[in-house]
């Protein structure tokens, strides 16, 4: 286990570090297409915003793992934190379970505002029509 690690998120307080961490996810989550999304904030295989702080943290304090917090080059913890949140959430997006959306899920794209569309969103939408 990072031990240094460890003693920082302690300092900070380790349910503020959480709070922040699930904030920061599910704000992420909003923006991004997800197949199988039943409601807001379920991404592929039923992974909530929990599930992808639980496995940053998880990681992170892992020694074994290659996303080990360098504070010489990050000197805050949760940025680091953050950045593997979003590592987890790019493989997650970029799986190819979730690339097969359906026709449904992309045609219903056409009917929403282009201001208020995630560029992600469009992006599919136009790989999907050119196949």
């Amino acid at each position: 286990m990072d031990e240094q690690l460890e003693k920082a998120l302690n300092d900070i307080g380790l349910m503020k570090v959480f709070d922040h961490l699930l904030a920061y996810t599910r704000q992420k989550m909003k923006g991004l297409f997800w197949q199988h999304k039943k409601q807001n904030g379920v991404a592929t295989k039923g992974q909530e915003a929990h599930d992808f702080v639980n496995e940053a943290v998880r990681l992170a304090l892992d020694l074994r793992e290659k996303r080990k917090w360098k504070p010489d080059k990050e000197p805050d913890p949760l940025n680091h934190l953050a950045s593997v949140i979003d590592s987890l959430m790019s493989n997650s997006y970029e799986s190819c379970e979730n690339k097969q959306a359906s026709s449904k899920d992309v045609s219903e794209l056409h009917h929403l505002d282009i201001d208020t569309v995630h560029p992600e969103l469009l992006l599919i939408a136009k790989e999907s029509e050119e196949r």
